[in-house]
């Protein structure tokens, strides 16, 4: 009789961690027309590495990837090192950790738990029942903006910075309160420039005429 021994790594599943995701390989992982590999869905994990909460986490996350491997991407990315997608989802990462899932354009943000069940059934569909105030468009990648499209985007930031009292109106209708807002200062500055236009033809003073 003989006894046939088999390594390890034959005998028992790898441990699948969450993919490490950056600035150059985030829009890899989002499913699109030009990128159809991709899975569905992804949930990611936004952290800092000197967050206590985040340290907590991260375990965590990587069982619930392993847990999920070949049904959902389960990914992780370090903000301190990655400043254009902490820039990308500044609207959404109010704090750390955050944890988005993104699916068919949207994003959604989760609120719930650390406890492993439950966010494996958020992954699994329980994003759909998200309030409208936590859902959201995948905003475009800041490096493929143009120059109008980046100062319309720095005015929207003013503007949920600073106008507290059109927050409902804002997260209702933001694509045509940012238009309303833009019109209303190009209006406002054409009327200026004709203002002084008139005021200036009014207060010219008037060439006195030598008589022969």
């Amino acid at each position: 009789c003989c006894c046939l021994f088999f390594p390890a790594s034959t005998q028992e599943s790898v441990f699948k961690s969450a993919s490490t995701i950056d600035d150059f390989s985030f829009n890899d992982f989002l499913p699109s027309a030009s990128n159809p590999a991709a899975r569905k869905d992804l949930f990611v994990l936004f952290y800092m590495p000197w967050c206590g909460y985040c340290k907590q986490v991260l375990p965590v996350w990587d069982r619930l990837a392993d847990q999920l491997h070949g049904e959902i991407q389960v990914a992780k990315v370090n903000l301190e090192g990655n400043q254009q997608i902490q820039h990308r989802f500044r609207r959404k990462i109010k704090g750390y950790p955050t944890m988005l899932l993104f699916n068919e354009g949207k994003m959604y943000v989760y609120t719930g738990t650390r406890d492993i069940k439950e966010l494996k059934e958020f992954a699994r569909g329980g994003w759909k029942s998200v309030p409208k105030e936590q859902t959201s468009a995948i905003p475009r990648d800041p490096t493929t903006l143009n120059i109008v499209e980046y100062a319309v985007e720095l005015l929207e930031d003013f503007l949920t910075g600073t106008l507290d009292g059109y927050q409902g109106i804002w997260n209702s209708y933001p694509q045509e309160f940012t238009a309303a807002v833009i019109t209303s200062f190009s209006l406002g500055a054409s009327f200026g420039f004709l203002v002084k236009i008139a005021i200036d033809s009014m207060f010219v003073p008037r060439r006195k005429i030598k008589k022969a």
